[in-house]
């Protein structure tokens, strides 16, 4: 799907693969054996994506700094961003803060588990 707005998006799946672009608002998806690609127009809104048995592509908008968690359990999680995280650590879970650390919950929370988590610039394409 592409440019929706709105309130909020609520999508729940399984073997699909979940490919959202130009998106402006809050996000709760979940899926298990599918893949998930996430281009949002902006970040205003807190993001929630759950995913098992599958990876997570976000592309982080320029200029974007809302708080992020990303963690995979049996994976790994990529930064591909300019800007340092916070929290850079790998324990049997990958964990990667950034842009608010441990102070706050994060807006945006991306947790996948036997998959990895990419996080590149919003202007680069695969």
């Amino acid at each position: 799907a592409s440019d929706i707005g709105g309130r909020e998006i609520s999508i729940t799946t399984s073997y699909e693969k979940v490919e959202l672009s130009g998106f402006s608002a809050k996000l709760a998806l979940t899926d298990r054996n599918g893949n998930i690609i996430l281009r949002p127009a902006d970040l205003k809104f807190p993001m929630d994506v759950q995913d098992q048995y599958g990876s997570i592509d976000l592309y982080w908008p320029d200029g974007a700094t809302s708080s992020l968690e990303a963690r995979s359990k049996g994976g790994s999680v990529k930064w591909g961003l300019a800007e340092k995280p916070t929290v850079d650590k790998t324990n049997g879970v990958s964990l990667i803060q950034a842009f608010g650390g441990n102070a706050n919950a994060a807006d945006i929370v991306l947790a996948t588990s036997y998959g990895d988590i990419r996080i590149e610039p919003g202007h680069q394409k695969l």
